[in-house]
């Protein structure tokens, strides 16, 4: 009678077989992967910047928010610059490409990355041409817009109901712009900022809004920066806010603000609104210090009345579909809506039916409406009439409550 193997030294011999056939597999297939992916990271710097016939890598300064830069060249000749940086979409990580020539007029963007899982037919369509080509041409920093919004040499299209991920995918040439920018920008001495900086924060979508703030004897804004280390807005939407094609508006306008004196960021009208509130407070502080405004002796800056900080955040919720629908609601004084954002920790209505009360497309029909509404007062998401309805009586709570009345 034969004797037979046990079964445990059977099992290991094929685990030994199986792992050396792996192995081998491995190293035959490894160095053909490797080329390919070197080949594909090449193309995609190629259709980046066409002009360029090679690349040469650079060394990124610590903190430089860019996953690697290269300088295209034609010959010995410097032609542009092609970078990569990550930003956070609506699904998760987004990798976006931008190539950009010597005067940084951007000639190619792309969108993608191993771990892109933007909603398929909505945010998935960043990685298309139709959206992707918008960029070129252009310089940034450049500004997203909603449908129905007048268009600009400055301006890009969002995609419909996906406008955190198009923000998101202009967050990331920004970045790479304003790396290449300070780098090829020739050096110059710096120069102080005159007068007395006055901080002040706000309430934000995420956190609280921190702006610096200096203002000339007559209380107009000579310089204002946004964000600190506490700084936690929606990643290509409520970032939006530090870049200069925003703060920029605030340079010679009159303390204290409104935020109809601004062009707000689309889709973060409650981040855009809390820089104007917390540039009021720091207003606000100015009146009340003793120290000289800029380029003017203390003797000069007239007194003034302390002016009242506008724009009170008021929060509430109502019943969805499936749980608390939460809103943060702000009202003028005539109880217009001048800003309203949707959800907390606690929403749970349904992934791109529900949800869809929390984009800019829906949330934007409700800016400049007088309180109380009803459901007739705006077009409610298809699909999603109960999510839509909560939406309307949570706003309708929160202007009671600013009201007084509960």
């Amino acid at each position: 009678m034969k004797k037979q193997l046990p079964a445990y030294l059977v099992l290991l011999i094929i685990t030994l077989i199986a792992g050396l056939i792996l192995g081998g597999t491995y190293q035959i297939t490894k160095d053909p992967i490797e080329q390919q992916a070197i080949l594909s990271a090449e193309n995609a710097r190629k259709a980046a910047l066409p002009e360029a016939e090679t690349f040469e890598q650079l060394t990124l300064e610590e903190n430089s928010g860019l996953d690697w830069l290269y300088a295209g060249k034609k010959g010995d000749e410097i032609v542009g610059y092609v970078g990569q940086a990550t930003v956070q979409g609506f699904g998760g990580e987004v990798e976006v490409i931008a190539g950009m020539d010597e005067n940084l007029t951007i000639t190619g963007v792309s969108v993608g990355g191993s771990n892109f899982s933007e909603t398929a037919g909505l945010g998935a369509k960043a990685k298309e041409p139709a959206f992707t080509s918008q960029f070129a041409g252009k310089t940034a920093p450049l500004r997203v817009i909603k449908a129905g919004d007048a268009p600009a040499d400055n301006t890009i299209d969002a995609i419909t109901a996906a406008t955190i991920t198009s923000g998101a995918v202009n967050s990331g040439v920004t970045r790479i712009a304003n790396y290449v920018k300070g780098l090829t920008a020739p050096a110059q001495d710096a120069q102080p900022v005159t007068g007395a900086v006055f901080g002040a924060s706000a309430k934000g979508y995420k956190g609280p809004v921190w702006v610096d703030v200096t203002f000339d004897a007559e209380g107009k804004i000579t310089s204002l920066s946004v964000g600190n280390d506490k700084f936690k807005e929606t990643e290509g939407v409520g970032t939006q806010v530090k870049e200069p094609i925003f703060t920029e508006q605030f340079i010679g306008k009159q303390a204290p603000l409104a935020l109809e004196d601004i062009d707000a960021v689309s889709g973060a009208t409650v981040s855009s609104t809390a820089v104007v509130n917390a540039v009021n407070k720091a207003y606000e502080k100015a009146q009340a210090t003793d120290a000289p405004a800029a380029d003017a002796p203390a003797e000069a800056a007239p007194e003034a009345a302390a002016q009242p900080v506008t724009g009170n955040v008021f929060g509430a919720s109502a019943k969805g579909y499936k749980g608390p629908v939460w809103v943060d609601v702000t009202f003028d004084e005539s109880g217009k809506i001048t800003s309203i954002s949707v959800g907390n920790d606690k929403f749970k209505e349904t992934e791109g039916v529900g949800t869809q009360v929390k984009e800019a497309f829906f949330t934007d029909q409700f800016i400049g409406k007088q309180a109380p509404l009803a459901l007739e007062d705006i077009d409610a998401v298809s699909g999603a009439t109960v999510s839509s309805t909560a939406v309307v009586n949570a706003v309708n709570k929160a202007y009671e409550k600013s009201l007084g009345q509960e």
